[in-house]
């Protein structure tokens, strides 16, 4: 069995609500979901660090959804790119955790293959019936509400 993930990473794209895609919005715009808000929410007051990435397409979030994180990594600013290695060896040094404890949660296949290559867990972002793998697979307490 694999060790639990001890910090999170959430892909832009993963965590805005539904409607017109994160590229297509102003950083005012943009909203966690609120069910992956209160994943967010539950995993750092479980002391679980948690990520943003974001693309070099994609504006970084407003004022407010960037403080619901421990760090905001964004490629066009780091100078590395998903799904290179290197782009994930930086958002986990973000979070002061080795890879192998990183769980990834991201929309794009290509991203997860990235990841995984690079020594990181990752998930495939569908939808809310993912968040009870999500929250097993971060040790979090079950939601039952």
């Amino acid at each position: 069995m694999r060790p639990k993930a001890r910090a999170l990473l959430l892909d832009i794209r993963a965590v805005v609500r539904a409607g017109a895609p994160a590229t297509e919005r102003a950083p005012d715009e943009w909203a966690l979901d609120s069910d992956l808000l209160d994943l967010v929410r539950a995993a750092r007051a479980a002391a679980v660090p948690v990520a943003l990435t974001a693309g070099g397409a994609e504006s970084l979030p407003g004022p407010g959804l960037a403080e619901e994180f421990d760090a905001v990594v964004e490629s066009s600013t780091a100078g590395r790119h998903k799904p290179s290695a290197e782009f994930f060896a930086d958002a986990c040094a973000a979070l002061v955790t080795p890879p192998s404890a990183c769980l990834f949660v991201d929309t794009d296949d290509r991203h997860i293959r990235g990841a995984r290559a690079a020594g990181l867990p990752a998930h495939r972002w569908t939808g809310p019936a993912d968040l009870p793998y999500l929250r097993a697979a971060l040790d979090l307490p079950r939601n039952d509400s």
